[in-house]
C-alpha cells in the first residue's frame, strides 16, 4: 500500500463507518449487538477522532526530530478522540436544541454526520499541506509497543512541561472545547436535578391486553386472529399535556416483506375518537376488523392530536404504536 494512500486511510474508514453507522442508526433496520456497537462509535469515538486529526495532522514525533514533539502516535489520538468525542456530542445537541431542531434521534445524527464530513474535509486539506514524510498515516506495529511508548512519551512531558500549559494553538483551541464540553456536561447535570418534571407536556399511547385474570396488561398480546373479527386489542391514551385534549387515532394493517424491512401495503382498518381530561387516561376498543391474511403483518395505531391528515402515517402521527400479527383466512 502507497504512502499516498496510507495517508487518508484512515479517513476512508472514519466516513465509511460513520455512512454505515448512520444508516443502522437512522432506519428500523434491526442489528442487533452491531447497531450497539455503530451507535458507540458515533457517539464516543467518530466525532473526537477526526477533530482530533484535523488539529494533529503530522507523523509522532521521534527522537530524532523535536520539531514534532507535540504530534500523536495512534494510541494517543485513540484516547484522545473518545475525551473530545465526550464533549463534542453534547455541544452539537445542545446546537440542535437551540437552533430549534431538537434533541432527538435525526437532527443529532445529522449534525453528527455532518461534523464528521466536514472535518475530514479539513483534515484532508491539513495533511496535503504537510511535507509527504510528515503527514500522519497508519502504521503497522505491536500495541505493545504503542502503549509503551504512549506511557514514556507522556512521563517524559510530565517531567518538562506542565500538563495543563498549551504548547501550541491546536492545544490551546483543545483546552477550550474541553472546558466548554465540560461545563455543558455540568450545566446539563444541574438542570436535570432542579428542573421540575411536572412541567413537561406529553401524551402516552401503548396497547393492552387482557390476561386471565380479566384484567388489562401491557403484556400477553394475542399475535393471531381471525381475519372475520375486530382485533382484540385495547388502546390506552393518557393525557399529561395540561389541559384536554382531543384526539383520534387511525388503525392500519401492514402487510411487510419476508424479512420485515419493507412494507408491502398498507390499508386503513379502523378509526377512534377520544376526549381525555389532563391527567387522565381512556382506554378504546377500535372497530377495526383485518382486511389481509397471512403472517408478517404489523397492526399500527396511529394518534393525532387534531386533524388527522390526507395520507396518515408514522412520520406525521404525533404517536405511533404497533404489534406484529398473523391474521387467519
Amino acid at each position: 500500500m502507497g504512502n499516498g494512500f496510507r495517508s487518508f486511510a484512515d479517513l476512508v474508514l472514519v466516513l465509511l463507518l460513520g455512512a454505515v453507522a448512520a444508516w443502522a442508526i437512522a432506519t428500523d433496520v434491526g442489528f442487533g449487538p452491531l447497531r450497539v456497537l455503530f451507535g458507540i462509535a458515533m457517539v464516543l469515538f467518530l466525532p473526537g477522532y477526526v477533530l482530533a486529526a484535523t488539529l494533529y495532522p503530522g507523523r509522532a514525533a521521534t527522537e530524532r526530530d523535536a520539531d514534532r514533539a507535540r504530534a500523536l502516535d495512534g494510541l494517543e489520538r485513540a484516547v484522545l478522540s473518545v475525551l473530545l468525542s465526550v464533549c463534542v456530542v453534547p455541544l452539537l445537541a445542545f446546537a440542535a436544541d437551540v437552533t430549534g431542531l431538537g434533541v432527538s434521534r435525526e437532527p443529532v445524527l445529522g449534525l453528527v454526520v455532518a461534523w464528521i464530513g466536514v472535518f475530514a474535509v479539513a483534515t484532508t486539506v491539513a495533511r496535503l499541506r504537510l511535507p509527504a514524510d510528515r503527514q500522519f498515516r497508519v502504521e503497522g506495529g505491536g500495541s505493545l509497543a504503542a502503549v509503551d511508548g504512549f506511557l514514556r512519551k507522556q512521563s517524559a512531558s510530565l517531567r518538562s512541561t506542565s500538563p495543563f500549559a498549551p504548547q501550541n494553538d491546536a492545544e490551546l483551541l483543545l483546552n477550550a472545547l474541553v472546558a466548554a464540553g465540560v461545563l455543558l456536561l455540568v450545566a446539563s447535570v444541574g438542570f436535570t436535578a432542579v428542573a421540575d418534571p411536572g412541567n413537561e407536556s406529553f401524551t402516552e399511547l401503548y396497547l393492552l391486553s387482557e390476561n386471565e385474570d380479566g384484567e388489562l396488561v401491557a403484556e400477553g398480546f394475542e399475535t393471531e386472529y381471525a381475519g372475520d373479527e375486530s382485533v382484540p386489542v385495547t388502546v390506552a391514551v393518557a393525557n399529561h399535556e395540561g389541559d384536554r385534549a382531543e384526539y383520534t387515532g387511525v388503525v392500519t394493517l401492514q402487510r411487510l416483506s419476508s424479512n420485515g424491512t419493507t412494507v408491502e401495503a398498507e390499508d386503513e382498518i379502523g378509526r377512534f375518537e377520544a376526549t381525555v381530561p389532563d391527567g387522565e387516561t381512556v382506554r378504546i376498543e377500535p372497530e377495526a376488523t383485518p382486511s389481509m391474511t397471512g403472517e408478517n403483518l404489523r397492526l399500527r395505531v396511529l394518534l393525532y392530536d387534531g386533524e388527522v391528515p390526507n395520507e396518515p402515517s408514522a412520520d406525521n402521527a404525533y404517536r405511533t404504536v404497533h404489534l406484529d400479527v398473523t391474521v387467519e383466512g
